[in-house]
């Protein structure tokens, strides 16, 4: 009796909708003018810096997005979300205009953009003079530049480049071109969907544990292999400044592609099939190679399969190489970690991860950089004889940081730090880094190398007060430097000059909007503000606002709360 209760009241629920429908009245209602300018009034743009932190680059972000780019249709495949118009992720965050700021004497300069444009990333060149910047289209993603200093722009590849993987485009550290994934030239039409399966879609079982999370937009059968590899497929190019488009290699399913220091190397990592059904992308197998700038395979690191069986553990990892990237302050060295428990954190080990280092030619057998006792958490490079490793345990929440010697690969580490992972307390920030050789980052020190700087969120039982510490990198001694403090909350967004004692932060409070300024700690008298910027409160009509909790009983006694404006 129950189902066909229900199955009536769904009838009678469509029957009264009908009307509704049929009218043509059901559709969105405008707000007030005022509700409506406060939900359009763009955000706090975000900034990026040129090299040299002469300049920063202003990327306004409008308010929300209109319906018909949030109603647009997506494809969700491997674990991803794209829209097949555009060949771009579905939900990446867009930009509506490009303006340059001057940190110091000089003139802000707006980047002439196209109407209405939805820029989807905009990068400094190396040497700081031009921005390149990815425009999301009908078709694909194009590529412009702009000079920094005029505003002047120009197209560099039309609406052929392929973003399904995310951002298409970086820079070449010579600053002549772009490496770009383009639209494979000899894709043709998305396959279609049949009505009529072919065959049964087969998983087969071979008795071994599968202990994966439940993902979301996983693919379901041959006809989302099909879709995926056609959408996902790219072919890497280099777009030169002037000239034309140089392809690399042949075309691939480019997760990753990292190009070294030097500009001389490629570190390629392609997925492959056989694809699966109960994992993401991001556990297909993966080929990782390390070509040149002409596509030829220099050298296989790893080829990694398939990711259906790693253990149900925070602490567990897949088996063989990982997190392979370039040491960012050499020319070409690669470095990696490796379990040394095959994954497994259930297998006891004395050590759980290895770092190796690979110079090119790549040639020679890695070396090992440093044996951990747990997993590594990655390395921020400083230079030959400085980098500083951090390792830790999720199961205990430890957290070890420790300074190593990497012209002494395998020499014991000087322990930093070693707490609690949850412990916000103590926590006591991230090194800050700065471009070094092709603009890849490296550790920030002072100009006589003794001292590094930690920047960090600094948790307090007054809330939130960000820092900047100054770390010796002999004693591993802190000294202050800069803390957030009432009524104001402001966090260092770059140290344009450590021994000079010049940030540049962002600080706003209750009452005023977030903006820009240079602080100068040593000037005379006491640190001082330089305003850079001058926004304005977005929504001016919430000044003077205040709320409260409270707390009331509902009409069948249950106690709600609520929060009053």
């Amino acid at each position: 009796m129950s189902h066909r209760l229900a199955r009536y009241s769904g009838v009678v629920l469509l029957i009264l909708a009908l009307p509704a429908i049929a009218s043509g009245q059901d559709k969105y209602q405008d707000p007030s003018p005022v509700i409506a300018r406060i939900l359009s009034a763009p955000s706090a743009p975000l900034v990026s810096f040129n090299a040299d932190r002469s300049k920063f680059l202003m990327l306004e972000r409008p308010g929300l997005p209109p319906i018909a780019e949030v109603a647009a249709p997506e494809l969700r495949l491997a674990g991803e979300r794209i829209n097949a118009l555009t060949n771009a992720l579905s939900r990446a965050q867009a930009f509506s205009a490009l303006i340059v700021q001057p940190i110091g004497p000089g003139e802000t300069r707006r980047i002439v953009v196209p109407w209405k444009a939805r820029i989807s990333s905009a990068i400094w060149s190396p040497d700081g003079r031009r921005v390149a910047y990815t425009q999301i289209q009908d078709g694909g993603v194009s590529l412009w530049v702009a000079e920094a200093g005029s505003g002047e722009t120009r197209v560099l590849a039309g609406p052929v480049l392929n973003g399904t993987f995310g951002n298409p485009c970086q820079w070449l550290p010579s600053g002549t071109g772009l490496l770009c994934a383009r639209i494979p030239a000899s894709r043709t039409v998305a396959p279609l969907a049949s009505t009529v399966p072919t065959g049964p879609v087969i998983q087969e079982s071979e008795g071994r544990p599968a202990p994966n999370p439940t993902y979301e937009d996983l693919l379901q059968n041959p006809q989302d292999e099909l879709l995926f590899e056609h959408y996902f497929t790219d072919q890497l190019i280099i777009v030169p400044l002037s000239g034309p488009d140089q392809p690399i290699g042949p075309p691939g399913l480019h997760q990753d592609v990292q190009i070294s220091p030097d500009g001389r190397y490629l570190l390629v990592q392609t997925l492959h099939r056989p694809f699966s059904y109960l994992v993401p992308a991001s556990r297909f197998p993966t080929l990782t190679e390390v070509w040149d700038m002409t596509g030829h395979v220099v050298k296989v690191i790893s080829d990694r399969e398939l990711q259906e069986n790693i253990p149900r553990s925070a602490d567990a990892v897949p088996a063989g190489p990982r997190a392979i990237s370039w040491r960012t302050d050499l020319p070409a060295t690669l470095v990696w970690a490796e379990a040394q428990d095959g994954g497994n954190p259930a297998f006891p080990v004395k050590n759980r991860d290895r770092l190796y280092l690979l110079d090119a030619p790549f040639a020679a057998a890695p070396v090992t950089l440093a044996d951990l006792e747990f997993r590594s958490r990655g390395v921020v490079w400083g230079r030959g004889d400085v980098a500083v490793v951090t390792e830790g345990w999720n199961r205990t929440r430890r957290s070890r940081t420790w300074i190593v010697n990497p012209s002494r690969p395998g020499a014991a580490g000087r322990l930093l730090f070693d707490r609690s992972s949850e412990d916000r307390y103590s926590d006591p920030g991230r090194f800050v880094t700065r471009p070094g050789i092709g603009n890849a980052p490296v550790m920030l020190t002072s100009k006589d190398g003794k001292y590094a700087f930690l920047a960090g969120d600094g948790a307090s039982d007054e809330g939130d007060r960000p820092f900047v510490d100054r770390i010796d990198l002999a004693t591993g001694q802190t000294l202050r430097l800069m803390r957030s403090e009432a009524p104001y909350y402001e966090e260092t967004i770059a140290i344009l000059d450590p021994d000079l004692g010049r940030f540049l932060t962002r600080r706003e409070s209750a009452t005023e909007p977030p903006n820009y300024f240079i602080r100068d700690l040593k000037k005379k008298g006491g640190p001082g503000w330089s305003q850079l910027t001058h926004f304005t409160d977005p929504a001016p009509e919430f000044a003077g606002v205040t709320r409260q909790q409270i707390t009331y009983n509902r009409a069948d006694g249950v106690q709600l709360s609520a929060t009053l404006y």
